[in-house]
């Protein structure tokens, strides 16, 4: 006679077989992703791998122009730092280099054999790297400040001001705190994406425009 399995059992499985309300297949167990879900963030991928390449073509003609225009060595820099930045994060995507450094960091900590208190050690790390970013975003709003009224200045404070707040925003995903993801992936306009985007536009405009404005003055 075959025994009733435990209603323990039946309840995990169902909670296991999440259904996407949108296509009704399963969401599985780890990503909670269906596949039309999986579908999409593939092209958001890639839509991302090309605005990045934009962000670093317009920041390697902003580099040209500072170079061309005689601007102090650090204009040049910034510029060739803020595309380093974005080809490392292009390269990021193509290779699933940002899930595969967050299972690392998963893997260290079961080999520490603290997984099971990885919340306390991930909320740690978000506060220390937000304790960073807002020193660092502090110093840079004040010499963007001080520089408003020399808009060349004011583009390239403004750039390293953007490209630190990528850098953060990346930094929290690597982290993935459950807190810190439940704002990030909230609602079907994701905080995620909208400051992925809204930051590598916002930074492929001001290098586009410090290029008009060398070129002026060269």
């Amino acid at each position: 006679m075959n025994e009733a399995r435990p209603l323990s059992n039946q309840t995990d499985q169902r909670s296991r077989l999440r259904l996407c309300k949108k296509c009704g297949q399963n969401r599985g167990e780890t990503l909670n992703l269906c596949a039309r879900e999986t579908t999409m963030i593939s092209w958001l991928n890639v839509i991302a791998v090309l605005l990045y390449c934009a962000a670093i073509g317009s920041c390697l003609r902003a580099a040209a122009s500072a170079g061309r225009s005689g601007l102090p060595k650090r204009h040049r820099s910034t510029f060739l730092g803020t595309a380093a930045l974005f080809a490392f994060f292009a390269l990021s995507r193509l290779l699933s280099g940002e899930d595969a450094l967050r299972e690392w960091l998963r893997a260290q900590l079961r080999e520490q054999g603290a997984y099971a208190d990885r919340g306390d050690i991930q909320a740690v790390l978000v506060v220390v790297l937000a304790l960073i970013a807002i020193g660092a975003a502090a110093f840079l709003v004040k010499r963007l400040w001080s520089s408003r009224s020399r808009p060349l200045s004011f583009l390239r404070q403004a750039t390293m001001l953007a490209g630190l707040s990528f850098a953060a925003l990346y930094g929290l995903r690597i982290i993935s705190l459950h807190s810190v993801d439940a704002v990030l992936y909230a609602g079907p306009l994701r905080p995620n994406w909208i400051g992925d985007i809204g930051l590598t536009l916002a930074i492929t405009a001001m290098a586009l425009i410090y290029s008009r404005l060398a070129a002026k003055r060269a």
